[in-house]
């Protein structure tokens, strides 16, 4: 499936968040399935983040937050990062994952629409 970086970061984000939740099994191995095969994209942003960080004189934190203290070599990062979201790339899924909404009982509106690229929502 063909999709963005920036929407595979998103969507990733949302699963992490959604991994706590209780559901029933089936749904639960539709998201493993999905957060598995989302994971690759996830490897390579953050392997191509840390070159971005380092290209441009800054330093990742303890807590992952990227420093670079060169207000211009900030602004540079930002738009080569922003770059980096847009990369087009490919998920190792044929197609969107069918979820009816009331197997998953707790969501929020961010989630679901990172998710909304992968999953086809059922009511």
């Amino acid at each position: 499936m063909k999709t963005t970086q920036g929407k595979t970061i998103s969507a990733f984000s949302a699963l992490a968040g959604l991994s706590r939740k209780p559901m029933n099994s089936f749904t639960a191995y539709k998201l493993f399935k999905l957060k598995k095969a989302l994971a690759p994209v996830i490897e390579f942003q953050s392997e191509q983040e840390e070159k971005l960080v380092a290209e441009h004189g800054g330093k990742i934190t303890e807590n992952g937050q990227i420093m670079i203290a060169d207000p211009e070599k900030r602004q540079a990062f930002n738009a080569a990062h922003r770059e980096l979201g847009e990369l087009e790339c490919d998920v190792d899924i044929p197609g969107k994952i069918s979820v009816a909404m009331k197997e998953i009982t707790d969501i929020s509106v961010a989630d679901m629409e990172a998710l909304d690229d992968f999953i086809e929502w059922r009511e």
